[in-house]
């Protein structure tokens, strides 16, 4: 990572993030990334991983100042409030009445099973069964292809175990959760 690249990842980070709060999780799969080539490549001296940091550093704070360009509210504390918005948007304010299972629910009061009943039953079907084969897949794979499958499932399944663990107010399906979507298209070929 050079620290050419790192301020165009930087960039590339804040156009997202002067659009939704959500282009944060970027950032944090860019972390888990990073942390992963270190794992992989064995490139554990004070040197590499200090080097990392400082790229990683000035990519946040690229992203976050950058990211305020078009956000008034933001602006006022670019480290801070973007993550505030972050926080807040999972909590949103809506606590209506929804049709689930046949059953009347708050918008605040999503079971556990909201989330994945919504996406198995909007799903295709042809999807669904390919992302249940590449888990049969990245058995049979080698190292390299389990590793990319499971780098797709983490970038799957880390927004919508939040948002569940998190109890975030959630309403009219899986809307909030679409961009995990072409991962799992992704998965399913």
């Amino acid at each position: 990572l050079t620290w050419r690249a790192a301020l165009l990842i930087g960039t590339a980070l804040a156009l997202p993030l002067n659009v939704r709060p959500g282009a944060l999780l970027y950032l944090g799969y860019l972390v888990v990334l990073v942390a992963f080539l270190h794992f992989h490549t064995r490139s554990w001296s004070a040197r590499q991983l200090v080097s990392s940091t400082g790229r990683l550093i000035m990519i946040t704070i690229v992203m976050l100042i950058g990211g305020c360009v078009f956000w008034p509210w933001a602006q006022e504390n670019p480290f801070v409030r973007p993550f505030q918005a972050l926080l807040s948007v999972s909590h949103f304010q809506w606590n209506g009445t929804m049709l689930f299972l046949g059953k009347v629910i708050r918008a605040r009061e999503v079971p556990a099973s909201y989330l994945p009943i919504w996406m198995l039953v909007t799903i295709p079907p042809v999807v669904v069964a390919g992302v249940v084969l590449s888990v049969v897949a990245a058995a049979f794979a080698d190292r390299t292809q389990r590793q990319f499958i499971a780098g797709v499932w983490l970038v799957v399944l880390i927004p919508i175990v939040s948002a569940i663990v998190l109890g975030s107010t959630l309403y009219d399906g899986w809307r909030h959760m679409l961009f995990t979507y072409p991962p799992l298209v992704v998965l399913a070929a």
